[in-house]
């Protein structure tokens, strides 16, 4: 059980590391076109880096900002698809296409994968060094 779970806390720090992986090249290539994006991706390279070391107060701290994301996550789905005006910082021109629809709902559910992940009694015995 606990070689699952500690195969299982990796998988989620790696899908971290990826996040904020992707967020930084979002952002550079936003620079690069002279624009200023801030994402909050990039803090997901410090959670991921945590969540490896098995830190306690980082496992905290993914499951506080998977808790935001599956919380704020579907309305901000529910603005880009289904609002056809600009909303808060969304332009959009064109209806969004079916497989972006698809993607995001994967990503809600990696997401509800996470918090399952980091909510779990055996994870967090793990990040406080019982039985590591």
């Amino acid at each position: 059980m606990k070689n699952s779970s500690k195969r299982s806390l990796e998988i989620a720090a790696n899908l971290f590391l990826f996040q904020g992986v992707f967020g930084c090249v979002a952002m550079i290539i936003s620079l690069l076109n002279g624009k200023i994006d801030i994402r909050l991706d990039i803090v997901c390279l410090f959670l991921g880096y945590g969540l490896l070391i098995r830190s306690e107060s980082w496992r905290r701290r993914a499951l506080a900002f998977t808790i935001f994301e599956i919380i704020i996550f579907p309305v901000l789905m529910i603005l880009v698809f289904f609002v056809p005006h600009t909303v808060l910082f969304f332009q959009k021109n064109e209806p969004s296409s079916p497989l972006s629809l698809l993607l995001g709902i994967m990503w809600y559910a990696m997401a509800w994968w996470q918090y399952k992940v980091l909510s779990d009694p055996t994870t967090q015995e793990i990040c406080n060094g019982v039985d590591a």
